[in-house]
């Protein structure tokens, strides 16, 4: 049923494909605890947001939205880098902000570099306290909470964005169970395949 879901609305061949995603791969170097990089908020977490906000920014795209998918794409693979560690850290997406600004200045499109940092930065806060509210930022929102599947009665339907991520939880969880133990970017990507989330190629 979700595969339908996700197919009404992105039709098979425009679901991501390996090789674009590859290119966001998220490293170890670029996370601020070494311990984190393994961690619910590591590198399995910045990937599955990085499909998970792909799919919600197609679905917008072909609901006629302008989205900076660039930008998008590189948030969602650095807004937890920073993290201090998993409990309360209000401060680490001002930090992942502030450190893509100065470490991937070079990496990132210029026309993206600051719509990144305002990402990162916001994707901390309760929606009612950011002033200036994006599409991307929702997607973000979104998609960093169909993995909060992670952690138990942490994702609330209520609090979701777009009208489809409440459909897509079922299929979260089964993306979350059976890459759970895989830390590594192309075992993630390899299980996304499997369940059609992304295409080979």
């Amino acid at each position: 049923m979700t595969r339908e879901i996700i197919f009404r609305f992105c039709k098979k061949e425009e679901l991501p494909k390996r090789s674009l995603l590859k290119q966001y791969q998220p490293e170890k170097s670029w996370f601020l605890k070494r311990d984190m990089v393994d961690s619910i908020h590591g590198i399995g977490h910045e990937t599955r947001v990085l499909v998970w906000q792909e799919i919600l920014s197609r679905y917008l795209i072909n609901k006629g939205e302008i989205i900076d998918t660039e930008a998008l794409r590189w948030s969602a693979v650095t807004h937890d880098t920073q993290r201090k560690d998993h409990y309360i850290d209000y401060e680490h997406g001002k930090r992942s902000a502030q450190w893509v600004k100065k470490e991937m200045n070079s990496i990132i499109r210029e026309e993206s570099l600051e719509k990144v940092y305002y990402l990162n930065e916001n994707h901390v806060p309760e929606d009612m306290l950011i002033a200036k509210k994006r599409p991307e930022l929702f997607i973000l929102k979104d998609a960093d909470a169909l993995d909060r599947v992670r952690i138990a009665n942490e994702l609330n339907p209520l609090k979701l964005r777009l009208p489809i991520t409440e459909k897509l939880i079922k299929k979260a969880r089964l993306f979350y169970e059976r890459t759970r133990d895989a830390q590594n970017f192309n075992q993630i990507i390899d299980e996304a395949v499997r369940i059609n989330l992304v295409l080979e190629g």
